[in-house]
């Protein structure tokens, strides 16, 4: 979110920089939200504390910036500041946020009413309902008649009962003067002869006396207080107190005093709490808040917003709902879903907010009226209200202004006659009581018009348990509107229960299902909860519900609570099960193994994570204990575009495909986002599904993906997107699936023999019809130009199980040189067929090589086991990817069955040690002696062997392998991944010259007679040095070691145009540390040429040191050189350039990728948030 300012000047802004440096200890950005466009007051910002930081913390930092406290805001423990000129808001919000102890600052935002505007000549016209219900209560107010959202009899074309039954309530109570309606709004015009009575009256204030009678800290405070003006006048003016006014009129004008209209509440007390007049601030809404608080509000009615979300006015919301006070809101008039657009303070997740729709006199949504299914949680009639205004008049205003105190006066109601209630306990029975127009469906949580009778259901019985609760089979596509989820849902059905027992209508339902039998309550509160649940209809009536985002295959129980309109609930029904069908599972991850990251492409932070996990129970396909999060480290980023992106698949030849997740997510409800997302392969991505705000608890979703059968190529992605303030947890995902409708379902499944030494495969039928024909291809091989051998060989295949009695003949033909196998099962006796089952119906065998050493290294796998330097080497095995890469079914009369495949995946046939390249079992000297011979050439090793001895996992065979495998022989410990980029660091040599400080550096020295010396600059702790040449015509014909310790080692490879040369000693001791020459070159003139042997006949091709951790020393390069080679300017050495592809992208050229990964890495350079993840 954006929020605009200027440019302060240059002065204020190093000052700024200056201070920063000298406080910001914490890195942490800003954790609340500033919001896009939104105004604030200017000059002005709300910093709230943490609990636990020093109290001179606050002064300490008001003295950097020069800032004063205007005021305190004791409810939510913060304070105002004003700032001296020349300041932005801006940045000073940014600043304040990064510093320790602060918990958050924020501009303090403007709001403003929630408009009333002129009624509408265009209302939709409803019919004439059933009679309303018999009452005897009718006010004597002149304009009651008027007042159609209190009783509804057709007046202006209106619909009969399209009201919120205030009569039939006011039979049963109007109120009491106990309690206290805090109006938060505009002023009210306490003197209007139908409000002066009911205006709350400070029995602790003195009128006029100016003084503080009471100490509340607010002098002759005697309707309530003025926050805008800091006074205790809460009425200055009709066009500046008209819409509180208005407001108060609904709530509780006096009524049955023959005169002009009458409240919802008669009898109740109205405090004024002043603090828009045009528009007000945060910080007066959270002092009005406060006020309301201290002096013993009930409630407060709220009919205004703006701004952006602040943190401080969601923790005043929070700190009044801890105190027992509802905070009643409206949604706005903009006609938008608040579930994707929020507006505040309606928005906030807090529990003791009540947010309010508009409705019309027909029971329809009022046209302006702001809606939510998730965000909002009833309606109540909002268009056309007559009500009070200031100067003993009256007016008709429409907006949700004007539906929000029709709430407030039902809420008062309920307090009324029911004081033993929770704050909650009220707001359950506002939200459930009313009734349920069909075009409420979906706008709300409740989908319901308040009605205030049902709300004073003096109601003690609950519904009955369901006690049919069932599994029925799903409805066959075109029999209506259901159609079936690819065998991932069970639909479930029951007899609708009654409001009270069996008579009547309940209001809602809670459906809940495991894996596992749910008996009691505690069970049933841990189970998944079902979404989409119908509305409760009549006592009697059959309803059901589709459960979707189910497992395949799976047996699950289902349990069923109702409640009434007054919350009571039922208990728990019968617990009925069912099993999910046949499916073909194209795509499955429960993240449950590193493996799991073969099956993304993942953008960073996406990360598995065990702190979060869908429950399910742990023998499900799906189950387990991980997930996939984008926020693996706590709260996600600000400005990131990060994705988790399946590998691509297919759907060609798929029925009714699906695509499947459990989730649940916390994202800054408006600003940040989470977007399933699909591509067909062609680079363009279109929405799937989207979502913001909270879902706390774990839920399944299920989106079919009719439009894109046939499809050849698909690819989906998680995408979260934030913007530049304010984060939260994120998303979590578990359990993806992408499956399909089938007939049958081939698999495979693959272990060793009891010796180890033969992999066995089996493959399997599942199959509720019989099957009369089968043919298939079994690939054992790897995708890769393989130059070593494949670690196993096709042995023999027999069939097993219903095979053997089936009368077909199995056919098979392999070919070796691509290590795929063609079988086919055919009906040679003319009656022959598999029956219906899940078994396994042939067994191959495939014996493991007994010089497996000649391997290729494709069929290597390594895992890594830790992080940088955590002393943990990979895991390294032998893997063979089995796979069914085809399989076909046929039916009685030849007709292909829809055929799912699965089980394919990577058997490891052995465990490989580290730096074994004979695989004798033990890492040892003649491992050492191998791995020597291999880098000089004198053996060639295989792919196998290569993967092994590379123990850094850079794909390079070097001295850091040497030191690595000389520490795995001593048994020291070493890390077990490169993570470190060579330091970018200013001030580097010139070339040719070593450095006298304590960096790596060599460089290449003339010696008097015929030869060159290697000059080396040392680092303390480097054990090892590997150093390249390059020679044109001159050409090395040996080397000596010119270290005086006798206990080093060199190794030389020496060639015609180039050599390299490789130090270390047995036991990984220290070289002797600072300048000094380490080795001594003889040259020969080239053959024939005539040339001297001059030092500019060399130049250092590599030099790389290795620590005794077996982690790289690379001398240092300047950026600025580095920038300057990739602009046309030679600057770096043929080493430079090597060391830096290497710690840089390893494309085999310094480029520009090079450079910005490892100014990223040095911390020198922003990250990409879109990079990959490494695998």
């Amino acid at each position: 979110m954006e929020y605009s300012s200027s440019l302060v000047g240059m002065g204020h802004r190093l000052t700024l920089t200056l201070l920063a440096g000298a406080l910001l200890v914490s890195p942490s950005l800003p954790t609340v939200v500033l919001a896009q466009t939104a105004e604030f007051v200017p000059g002005r910002v709300i910093v709230k504390y943490r609990s636990g930081t020093p109290e001179n913390r606050g002064a300490q930092l008001r003295a950097a910036v020069d800032a004063q406290v205007i005021k305190q805001l004791p409810l939510i423990n913060a304070e105002v500041l004003t700032l001296p000129e020349g300041w932005e808001v801006d940045e000073i919000v940014e600043w304040y946020n990064g510093q320790i102890g602060v918990e958050y600052a924020e501009p303090d935002y403007l709001l403003y009413p929630i408009e009333g505007l002129a009624p509408s000549t265009k209302e939709s016209f409803g019919n004439a309902r059933e009679p309303p219900r018999a009452f005897a209560t009718t006010p004597d107010d002149p304009r009651y008649s008027e007042q159609w959202a209190l009783h509804n009899t057709g007046q202006s074309s209106g619909t009969v009962d399209a009201d919120i039954d205030a009569p039939e309530a006011w039979d049963l109570t109007t109120g009491n003067d106990t309690i206290i309606v805090g109006v938060i709004d505009s002023g009210i015009d306490w003197s209007h002869p139908d409000l002066e009575a009911n205006m709350w009256v400070n029995p602790g204030e003195i009128a006029g006396d100016t003084i503080d009678n009471d100490g509340n800290g607010f002098i002759d405070d005697i309707y309530g207080w003025d926050f805008k003006n800091d006074d205790a006048s809460v009425y200055d003016s009709p066009t500046a107190d008209d819409h509180g006014t208005h407001v108060a009129g609904t709530v509780a004008a006096v009524s049955d005093n023959a005169l002009g209209v009458t409240g919802v509440a008669w009898n109740v007390k109205l405090m004024s709490l002043k603090f828009l007049e045009g528009s007000g601030s945060t910080s007066d809404a959270v002092d009005a808040i406060n006020y309301a608080v201290a002096n013993g509000a009930t409630m407060t009615t709220n009919s205004w917003g703006g701004g952006g979300r602040s943190a401080a006015l969601e923790d005043a919301i929070e700190a009044s709902g801890d105190a027992g006070l509802l905070f009643i809101a409206a949604s706005g008039n903009s006609a938008q879903d608040l579930d994707g657009t929020p507006s505040y303070p309606t928005a906030y997740p807090s529990d003791n907010i009540v947010s309010v729709n508009s409705t019309d006199r027909n029971d329809s949504m009022s046209s302006f009226s702001n809606y939510g299914l998730t965000t909002t949680d009833l309606a109540a009639p909002g268009s056309a209200i007559l009500s009070t205004i200031p100067e003993g008049e009256y007016k008709s205003m429409s907006g949700t202004s004007m539906a929000t105190p029709h709430v407030t006066g039902v809420a008062a109601l309920i307090y009324s006659a029911f004081p033993e209630l929770t704050h909650l306990q009220v707001k359950e029975r506002l939200m459930w009581s009313g009734d349920a127009p069909s075009g409420l469906a979906g706008t709300s949580v409740s989908g319901r018009r308040l009605n205030a009778y049902n709300a004073l259901d003096n109601d003690s019985i609950a519904p009955n348990a369901v006690a049919d609760l069932r599994v029925v089979p799903d409805a066959s596509p075109g029999a209506g509107s259901v159609t079936p989820f690819g065998g991932t849902a069970l639909t479930l059905r029951w007899t609708a229960p009654g409001d009270d027992g069996a008579v009547g209508t309940a209001s809602g339902y809670d459906l809940r299902y495991a894996t596992t039998p749910i008996t009691n309550d505690t069970e049933f509160d841990a189970a998944m909860q079902a979404t989409g649940l119908p509305y409760p209809a009549l006592a009697g009536t059959s309803q059901d519900a589709i459960v979707i985002g189910l497992d395949p295959e799976t047996s699950y129980y289902f349990i069923l609570k109702s409640k009434d309109n007054v919350s009571n609930q039922s208990g728990l029904s019968n617990s009925t099960g069912g099993e999910t069908g046949l499916v073909q599972e194209l795509f499955a991850d429960g993240a449950e193994s590193i493996a799991s990251r073969d099956l993304w492409n993942i953008d960073l932070p996406w990360a598995r994570t065990s702190t979060t996990f869908s429950p399910s129970d742990a023998t499900a396909p799906l189950g387990g204990s991980w997930s996939w999060t984008d926020s693996p480290g706590g709260q996600y980023a600000n400005n990131i575009d990060s994705s988790l992106e399946t590998i691509p698949l297919s759907l060609e030849g798929v029925r009714n495909p699906a695509f499947q997740f459990d989730h649940r997510y916390d994202f800054e409800n408006g600003w940040d986002f989470g977007y399933l997302e699909i591509s067909t392969g062609d680079g363009a991505w279109t929405e799937l599904k989207k979502y913001t705000g909270q879902a706390t608890s774990w839920t399944s979703e299920s989106v079919t993906l009719a439009d894109y059968a046939g499809q050849e190529t698909v690819i989906f992605r998680f995408r979260v997107t934030s913007d530049r303030m304010a984060t939260a947890d994120g998303w979590y995902v578990d359990d993806v699936r992408l499956i399909g409708d089938a007939d049958a379902v081939l698999g495979l499944d693959f272990a060793l023999d009891a010796s180890n030494d033969t992999a066995v495969v089996n493959l399997k039928l599942r199959n509720n019809e019989e099957v009369f024909g089968l043919s298939y291809q079994l690939s054992w091989g790897s995708s890769s130009n393989l130059t070593g051998k494949n670690p196993v060989s096709f042995f023999r295949s027999a069939v097993t199980g219903r095979l053997l009695e089936s009368g077909l003949t199995h056919i098979v033909e392999v070919n070796t040189d691509t290590d795929v196998l063609t079988g086919t099962l055919v009906n040679t006796s003319g009656d022959g067929s598999i029956a219906a089952g899940d078994s396994a119906i042939i067994e191959y065998r495939f014996p493991l090589r007994d010089d497996l050493y000649v391997s290729d290294g494709a069929f290597v796998q390594v895992t890594e086991t830790g992080s940088d330097r955590s002393g943990s080497l990979p895991d390294i095995a032998v893997v063979v990817p089995f796979s069914l890469v085809q399989g076909t079914l046929a039916d009685s009369v030849g007709n292909p069955m829809i055929t799912g495949l699965g089980g394919s995946g990577k058997l490891e046939t052995r465990d490989l040690l580290n730096a074994d390249v004979d695989f004798s079992g033990a890492v040892d000297v003649a491992d050492i002696v191998s791995m020597i011979d291999f880098y000089l050439g004198r053996t060639e090793a295989s792919g196998l062997q290569l993967a092994v001895a590379d123990t850094y996992r850079d794909e390079i065979l070097n001295v850091i392998d040497i030191v690595r495998t000389i520490n795995i022989v001593l048994g020291r410990s070493i890390g077990n991944a490169s993570l470190a980029a060579p330091l970018l660091a200013a001030g580097q040599q010139q070339q040719g010259r070593v450095s006298d400080g304590g960096d790596l550096d060599v460089a290449v020295q003339s010696l008097p007679v015929s030869g060159s010396a290697l000059l080396a600059d040392i680092p303390a702790g480097v054990v090892g040095l590997q150093l390249g040449i390059r020679h044109g015509p001159s050409r090395v014909s040996d080397a000596h070691l010119l270290l005086e310790d006798d206990g080093f080692e060199l190794v030389k490879r020496i060639g015609a145009t180039s050599s390299s040369f490789m130090i270390y000693s047995t036991d990984n001791s220290p070289l002797p540390p600072g300048t000094q020459p380490v080795l001594t070159l003889e040259l020969d003139s080239g053959s024939g040429s005539g040339a001297d042997t001059s030092v500019s006949d060399f130049y250092l091709s590599e030099v790389l040191g290795v620590d005794a951790s077996g982690f790289p020393v690379y001398p240092n390069v300047d950026p600025l050189l580095a920038i300057q080679e990739l602009l046309g300017t030679p600057n770096l050495l043929p080493a430079q350039k090597l060391q830096l592809d290497r710690r840089g992208n390893g494309d085999g050229v310094y480029n520009l990728g090079d450079l910005l990964s490892l100014l990223h890495r040095a911390g020198l350079f922003p990250g990409n948030t879109g990079r990959k993840a490494t695998q």
